[in-house]
């Protein structure tokens, strides 16, 4: 039922200035920077989820410090003499 109504009713599509052929420099300027800095905003957000990961991924494979193993140690032998 939509698609036979979206195939009746007449639409009138109009491209925007840009890609309709303006012929305005400002207009096709400030397009492209818009797009590039779209574009730039997305691979900060890729670039800021793979260093959190490999932030992450460093912690986990960073060996304890002898000072906080030796108290962990000393923690888990009191737990067992209890």
């Amino acid at each position: 039922m939509l698609a036979l109504f979206a195939v009746l009713l007449p639409v009138t599509c109009r491209a925007c200035a840009v890609c309709g052929g303006a012929t305005d420099e400002h207009i096709v300027e400030a397009s492209n920077s818009v797009l590039w800095a779209l574009l730039g905003l997305v691979m900060f957000v890729f670039a800021a989820t793979a260093a959190t990961i490999w932030f992450l991924w460093k912690k986990a494979h960073t060996p304890i410090p002898a000072h906080l193993a030796l108290i962990e140690s000393l923690s888990s032998e009191e737990a067992t003499a209890d």
